[in-house]
């Protein structure tokens, strides 16, 4: 009994945490909680997260360029490939419960929840290509460009492959991320490391400066390829572009940064413009880079920002519903069963208590789908102490003493209750495998949400019925007081 009021309170805890975060750094309760403002406990977030319907996000239809794809790479195998490397950056970022799924047989749909038009455009429609260059000195040809020898630069993959002659007569790159941009009169040259060197990526905080940066560790032969190359950055004049390491993501310059010694330990750090002013592009950056590079380009064939399903008013109204329907399943436990009702009531509440703690801990997202599945598991639960108590009252009413009868219902309804749990967590394995199980249907990721809910529901239930509730009866029955036949709704006891 002691372990059960142990969990009790130790769900009770987490599904009121935030609640307690809110009352120690003084914010009201009927005020949203700002995107900096996360109650975390023991480094866990503890909050429900909603799904794309109850809470709005962004969409994201993705298309595979197959004639991009390397030498012997199918589309079907590109397409599973960018499947689980979208799952990997969304999951890098903390955006909890992203649904990613294949259509048809060359596009990838993302939907992220919470997750706003722009960042999710920039953190999906990324193909990772990360490369590394130095700068050579160029001047443009007579055409007013600057064309990129093979002996200089692979045309096929370096960005870009060409300068454009700005009025001015100043050669630039065609696109310029953040604050830093390609020097003046000079062209990108490839220095052979990339991405696929790249072993982890995290956002983190240098430790002698204290500044943000993103640090990159490289594999053997990228750290030493890597010292090879930056033995005569590091001898030149710094500050100037020979003294300068650059970084291309997808064409796009991200960090061009001075070198300050021979980089050959296989870790270093991208300091500097928006990777030290901007958190959010900073987290987005580590978690693409160390999800890996898509096997090929891919283009976002279509962008949708998705409002709620349900709004604020509708949430509450359902809610007030749900608390009126388990209202109702109380007053009828205990008008029908009496004392046992009262005593699966409050197995109930414990059962609510650990199912909503647990949704937290992981974390599970609410979506409409899982709150069908937690009102089904809610019903299970209830089922399974009708059982208890019918047959409880026929022990009664078959002479058997009330502690035995209660040991007896307790027996006899133990296999009925493991079969029904046991079939519907197979069902719910079923629902939630769907797409690995049955690979020649198509996708039907809503019922992954309800599966999952559901199933947690059932085990908890079985929890709550087998045990929670046998145990608080074990220790009514024992009160003298409680020994009434009216209690239990039959003629006499024994």
């Amino acid at each position: 009994m002691v372990g059960v009021v142990v969990v009790a309170l130790f769900a009770a805890f987490i599904d009121g945490y935030a609640y307690v975060y809110r009352l120690f750094n003084h914010i009201p309760f009927n005020q949203a909680l700002k995107a900096n403002q996360v109650p975390v406990f023991l480094g866990r977030e503890l909050f429900l997260h909603k799904g794309l319907d109850l809470q709005g996000g962004t969409e994201i239809v993705l298309q595979i360029d197959p004639t991009s794809l390397p030498s012997g790479t199918t589309l079907s195998v590109a397409q599973a490939s960018t499947a689980q490397i979208m799952e990997k950056r969304v999951n890098n970022i903390g955006v909890s419960e992203a649904q990613v799924t294949s259509q048809g047989d060359s596009r990838v749909v993302v939907d992220l929840p919470g997750v706003d038009f722009n960042r999710a455009r920039d953190l999906v429609g990324k193909t990772a290509k990360l490369t590394f260059v130095t700068w050579v000195k160029a001047a443009p040809a007579k055409d007013g460009k600057i064309h990129l020898k093979e002996s200089q630069v692979d045309v096929k993959s370096a960005p870009p492959t060409e300068l454009v002659d700005q009025p001015d007569g100043k050669s630039v790159p065609g696109t310029c991320g953040g604050n830093d941009c390609v020097p003046d009169g000079y062209a990108p040259q490839l220095t052979g490391i990339d991405g696929s060197m790249i072993t982890n990526a995290q956002s983190s905080f240098d430790t002698t400066t204290g500044q943000p940066d993103v640090s990159i560790d490289l594999s053997d032969t990228g750290a030493s390829l890597m010292g090879v190359k930056t033995t005569p950055l590091a001898a030149a004049q710094q500050g100037t572009p020979e003294n300068q390491l650059a970084i291309f993501l997808d064409n796009t310059l991200i960090n061009n940064a001075n070198v300050q010694g021979v980089l050959n330990q296989g870790t270093f750090q991208i300091t500097g413009g928006t990777v030290g002013s901007n958190a959010t592009y900073r987290n987005d950056l580590a978690a693409t880079l160390a999800a890996g590079r898509l096997p090929g380009h891919i283009d976002i064939v279509q962008a949708n920002s998705v409002g709620a399903t349900l709004g604020f008013d509708s949430v509450r109204k359902s809610l007030i519903a749900g608390g009126l329907g388990l209202a109702v399943v109380v007053l009828f436990m205990v008008l029908y069963y009496r004392l046992p009702g009262l005593v699966a009531s409050l197995a109930l509440a414990i059962y609510a208590l650990i199912t909503l703690a647990i949704f937290k801990l992981f974390p599970v997202t609410m979506s409409l789908p899982g709150l069908a599945g937690f009102v089904l598991s809610v019903g299970m639960a209830v089922d399974a102490n009708v059982l208890i108590f019918e047959r409880l009252r026929e022990e009664l009413r078959n002479g058997r003493a009330l502690a035995a009868a209660a040991e007896a219902a307790q027996r006899r309804a133990f296999p009925a209750i493991r079969d029904s749990n046991i079939s519907t967590l197979i069902t719910c394995a079923v629902l939630f495998g769907y797409d690995r199980i049955l690979t020649f249907l198509p996708p039907f990721t809503l019922a992954k949400g309800f599966a999952l809910t559901l199933g947690i529901g059932v085990i908890v239930s079985f929890f709550s019925a087998v045990i929670v509730t046998q145990l608080i009866l074990q220790i009514v029955i024992r009160i003298h007081s409680t020994r009434t036949p009216f209690l239990y709704a039959v003629e006499r006891i024994q």
